[in-house]
């Protein structure tokens, strides 16, 4: 036989061999390879591998677009990964599994969640009626319901559902804790404490979470002594709890027990060094202190021990950022984008780092992406408002620091006194005057408050206000020149130099 004989004789044998191979290998059946990708995914997801879980679950459900439980636990998957836009996925896999299923218990309770935390509570009401009209007797759909009365504030209604639950299910450690939270609202003292006790009583396995309820009772009760002593016997009880630890280290914090607060926090970077979880409470324990060198020291630390630093690392380009520390900070941002490039926090460090180093086009690049994957950081707004007013886009950059102001109406001492500024640049007088306004009636001693203020009053003509607001500046910051120059100004402007402050 010649070679090309052989050859030709060959190819359709070997072509034959190999898609036999192939089909070997496909895992057989259409119904044998779901399967075979649904216990993968269950399987993943019992290991915390919630992004290789997910491939699992899409797999189950291109085989087959209306599995249920496919879809069910797509959804636990992605709320594991726990990414805001995983978050969002997630919410639309438990929507397709009760238009799939109306009565898919677990998924109506993880909407029921979902409403709660959006502080969507008509839905949440509404799930919980849509349960108890085919289930009157279920207890997670009465607590769902009594949680969403209590957040309306209709308190009574709440009280209504809760105690005969409570009554009906007298093991059942949820239901005393929400009877006890409904009471405390209520300022019902005694009947909140006694349901406390009972919930630490039916908790068999000593859980944390009737005692750490029943500390912060005493706590909001001024009764800090008792505070204390249920969470050292809480800690007693589970010494390997970290969340005991956690909640005693904030007690001290609370109560200014600042060296105690220090030893716990240390106490729990102890407990878990491969968690990053205590480094990042220990971290900000000294940022609040004002203690950067000794906070930028911690994160160092947990990124160097921690198995999953990502948080760390963040923080810590936070920190050099605040600092100005520009050229640290982009090394670990390096780090957070190539772990994953459409990082939210990660597109916003990154904006802040192009913003100072007046690269505006980037930064607002960066900023507005960052925002549209995350559009809750009010600190994206913020410096996004920032790279706007500094390209000279005045009403973008107003509109972002409303954003801002809006998410977090306690940073008006940065986003409110920007946005009184963007509006006296905007020659939008009464506005700016509202907004400054605002700000020191918080803040009556800022500086930087009293001489905008000043300067808006001057634009307006307001030679009394402005006098007085720059008189008011220079006394807080008398080697400040601008203060001087304003007044000196004011007072040509009135032609009497000579008037003393």
């Amino acid at each position: 036989m010649t070679r090309s004989t052989m050859s030709s004789y060959m190819h359709p044998v070997i072509l034959t061999v190999i898609m036999i191979l192939l089909l070997g290998c496909s895992g057989g059946s259409p119904e044998e390879k779901l399967s075979q990708h649904f216990q993968n995914g269950e399987q993943l997801l019992k290991s915390d591998k919630y992004r290789e879980a997910i491939i699992e679950f899409k797999n189950v459900i291109q085989l087959d677009p209306e599995h249920v439980e496919g879809h069910y636990n797509l959804a636990l998957a992605y709320i594991g990964a726990g990414k805001l836009p995983d978050i969002r996925t997630a919410f639309q896999e438990l929507q397709k599994v009760i238009s799939l299923k109306p009565y898919h218990l677990e998924a109506q309770y993880k909407l029921g969640e979902f409403y709660i935390q959006s502080r969507n509570l008509d839905k949440a009401q509404k799930t919980a009626e849509f349960i108890l009209e085919k289930y009157p007797d279920d207890l997670t759909a009465k607590i769902l319901l009594a949680t969403a009365y209590a957040g309306k504030e209709e308190l009574s209604k709440a009280q209504e559902i809760m105690e005969p639950a409570v009554k009906d299910n007298p093991d059942s450690v949820k239901a005393h804790l929400l009877l006890g939270n409904i009471y405390s609202l209520q300022e019902d003292a005694v009947s909140a404490e006694k349901a406390y006790n009972e919930a630490i009583a039916t908790n068999k396995n000593e859980e944390l979470n009737p005692r750490l309820a029943l500390a912060k009772f005493y706590i909001r009760q001024e009764q800090f002594d008792e505070a204390e002593k249920t969470l050292k016997e809480a800690l007693e009880a589970s010494p390997d709890d970290k969340q005991i630890l956690i909640a005693l280290a904030d007690f001290y914090l609370s109560a200014n027990r600042q060296e105690e607060a220090e030893k716990t926090y240390e106490s729990i970077v102890s407990a878990e060094p491969d968690n990053e979880r205590g480094y990042l409470m220990l971290a900000r324990f000294y940022v609040r202190k004002d203690e950067k060198q000794k906070a930028e020291e911690v994160y160092k630390r947990g990124i160097e021990k921690a198995t999953k630093p990502i948080g760390l690392k963040k923080m810590m380009a936070e920190l050099l950022l605040d600092t100005q520390k520009d050229d640290e900070a982009a090394g670990y941002i390096n780090e957070i984008l190539q772990e994953e490039k459409q990082d939210a926090d990660g597109l916003y460090l990154r904006g802040r780092l192009h913003l100072a180093k007046k690269d505006v086009s980037e930064a607002i690049n960066d900023l507005k992406e960052s925002v549209k994957l995350a559009d809750k950081n009010h600190n994206a707004h913020y410096y996004l408002g920032l790279a706007y007013q500094s390209n000279g886009e005045l009403k973008a950059a107003t509109e972002e620091m409303r954003a801002a102001l809006y998410l977090s109406p306690n940073m008006d001492d940065r986003a409110g006194l920007a946005l009184a500024a963007l509006l006296l640049q905007s020659r939008d007088y009464v506005p700016a005057e509202v907004e400054v306004e605002k700000v020191l009636a918080r803040y009556p001693e800022y500086p930087g408050a009293n001489l905008l203020a000043a300067n808006i009053y001057f634009e307006q003509e307001n030679v009394e206000q402005a006098n007085a607001y720059f008189k008011k500046f220079t006394k807080l910051s008398p080697e400040d020149s601008r203060g001087w120059i304003g007044w000196g100004e004011l007072q040509s402007q009135r032609k009497n130099f000579m008037k003393p402050l």
